[in-house]
């Protein structure tokens, strides 16, 4: 789905990329499901194939080709049920007895520029935090450094962008990450 995944970065694993082309793969589906979410949220889990073969098949046999109607694994058919149950439930809580606590609508992170590639843990050094903290942050991050031919930029905790960007200003080409891996 054009993320990108190699031996420095996986974008599988990336907060922003994975979620940005899940959130476009879902309405892609949606789009080819002829605008049905229930549709679209089964290809997704099960396949877009399988979907698909499933519609053909009822098709062929003269039934009809909706969500429900459909024979699909037993995942799907448990997954997309609860998905709606769950939609129901965060749109009106009170109907049936949840409370959800509430969630500020503010940004959960920041996104500092490295400047270049960084180890990581000279760059939870600089940012004031733990490594495994800027870790959390940056899943996509898979080695001891920042890739190379990524975007120069990590997310970092609420706080933590303006002493991070402080610190890499500061930072010679010493202090930086320069080999190549063969």
């Amino acid at each position: 789905l054009g993320l990108e995944q190699g031996w420095w970065y996986d974008g599988r694993r990336d907060l922003r990329d994975s979620t940005r082309v899940a959130l476009d793969y879902l309405e892609a589906l949606h789009r080819q499901f002829d605008d049905d979410w229930l549709l679209a949220l089964a290809a997704y889990n099960s396949g877009k194939g399988r979907v698909a073969r499933a519609q053909r098949k009822n098709r062929e046999k003269g039934l009809p080709t909706d969500y429900w109607s459909l024979k699909l694994p037993r995942e799907t058919r448990n997954y997309v049920p609860k998905l709606v149950a769950l939609s129901q439930i965060v749109a009106d809580p009170q109907r049936f007895g949840a409370e959800i606590p509430t969630v500020a609508n503010t940004a959960s992170f920041e996104i500092a520029a490295t400047g270049g590639q960084l180890e990581m843990a000279r760059a939870a050094e600089l940012a004031g935090i733990e490594l495994g903290t800027l870790r959390a942050f940056n899943p996509g991050q898979l080695r001891w450094a920042t890739s190379p031919k990524m975007a120069p930029e990590l997310l970092l905790p609420i706080g933590a962008k303006e002493r991070f960007e402080q610190g890499v200003s500061q930072l010679t080409a010493d202090d930086r990450v320069q080999w190549q891996h063969y």
